[in-house]
């Protein structure tokens, strides 16, 4: 029996009242198997983005500080009650926001990374035989600051207390498992019940929703156990185990979707370089897909953003030296995952034909050594989809 577990339970298993009781119900039984539970817990439901449309009837674009503060007290309600539960049903249990948890950031609000973790008081509270409750999402800066860790940063927050700990760590969600294609898009979709740590962060960043991608990379680096389930199901054969994979397993995993993103090309004066790229990187926006050409006296810069970005990064640009900018219809960016995928080209070449064969002619390729990832317009996303599902029965 292993003595210390971290459980991490999404916004929608601890939604409502009755939610959080069957859980504290949970927790009991489950104490008489594990010495140590540390539980991590998202806001309630909506509440976050509730919390948000909230701060948007005082300012369009809130102090991210402020905007931190509050978005914290979402998993700190959540943590409350649960403790609040669990006490009512004789189970000792203690709650402790990011800050008391000892997890410290750097200053970057709403997208805190962390630096280090001081778990001294978790022991402290586990040695008293509690159940530790901790608020996901938020930690505290340097200079005392409370930050957010960006959107699923809770299962970054549980995976980075696993790791301390040396212990597995669990996430419980409102899916069964890792699909192989997102259900609402392909309801066909399989479970897939083991995926590597590589795969699992190809899938991550592309688009797949059930796991954040810091975590995959907290969890791979530390190699920390890796489980995704659904809450309250005791078959743990169901769900999906997160580790170390087989290079000569199936080559296609999955295919992974990004929606509404513009596919951009600037060129401009090699003079202007530095100064253009230094002012994008400004944005904090996530770009895909970068490409960089130098020719003569211009610099050729190509690169994928989100849809609803596209303005901020105009506004950032404007008084750049640039000699053409060209935005493309929004798209949709594919991505197609299996371990060795770049070696077997005829994966590549079969795509391919499959596309065309449909009149879809996919733009941007990229191959790496574990995804092929392009970009199509919308109105060829459900094709495209079910074509090359159904081609490697996904």
């Amino acid at each position: 029996m292993n003595n210390t577990i971290v459980q991490k339970y999404g916004g929608s298993s601890v939604a409502t009242p009755e939610k959080i009781k069957s859980i504290a119900n949970y927790l009991k039984d489950l104490k008489k198997e594990h010495k140590n539970i540390v539980v991590v817990l998202s806001a309630m439901g909506k509440t976050t983005n509730n919390l948000i449309e909230l701060a948007g009837q005082f300012s369009p674009t809130p102090n991210k500080r402020d905007l931190d503060f509050l978005l914290s007290t979402g998993e700190m309600q959540t943590v409350s009650l649960m403790s609040i539960a669990l006490n009512e049903i004789g189970v000792k249990s203690v709650a402790l926001t990011g800050m008391q948890a000892g997890i410290k950031t750097n200053n970057n609000h709403s997208l805190a990374f962390i630096k280090k973790i001081d778990i001294n008081k978790i022991n402290k509270y586990l040695n008293e035989d509690n159940i530790v409750l901790v608020a996901g999402f938020q930690g505290v800066s340097e200079g005392e600051e409370i930050t957010t860790l960006g959107r699923g940063g809770s299962d970054t927050t549980a995976v980075a207390l696993a790791a301390m700990l040396n212990c597995p760590c669990e996430i419980y969600t409102d899916v069964d498992a890792v699909k192989t294609v997102d259900p609402k898009l392909y309801p066909n979709a399989k479970a897939l019940h083991k995926i590597s740590y590589e795969e699992m962060m190809e899938m991550a960043v592309n688009g797949a929703k059930v796991l954040e991608p810091r975590s995959v990379e907290l969890a791979s680096k530390y190699n920390v156990d890796l489980y995704l389930g659904k809450t309250l199901n005791l078959d743990k054969q169901a769900g999906t185990k997160v580790e170390s994979g087989n290079f000569e397993d199936m080559f296609i995993k999955s295919i992974s979707i990004k929606e509404n993103y513009n596919y951009i090309n600037v060129t401009a004066s090699k003079n202007e370089a530095n100064s253009i790229i230094e002012a994008i990187s400004k944005t904090n926006l996530n770009f895909e897909m970068l490409n960089i050409n130098s020719l003569y006296d211009e610099l050729n810069l190509s690169f994928a953003i989100p849809s609803d970005k596209v303005g901020e990064f105009k506004r950032r640009i404007t008084n750049y030296n640039i000699s053409s900018i060209v935005i493309s219809d929004p798209v949709v960016k594919l991505t197609i995952v299996g371990m060795g995928i770049a070696t077997h080209t005829d994966i590549l070449k079969c795509i391919l034909e499959l596309l065309a064969a449909n009149s879809i002619y996919p733009s941007n390729l990229i191959v790496s050594e574990i995804s092929i990832s392009f970009t199509i317009l919308g109105k060829d996303t459900p094709q495209a989809i079910k074509i090359i599902s159904s081609e490697y029965n996904l």
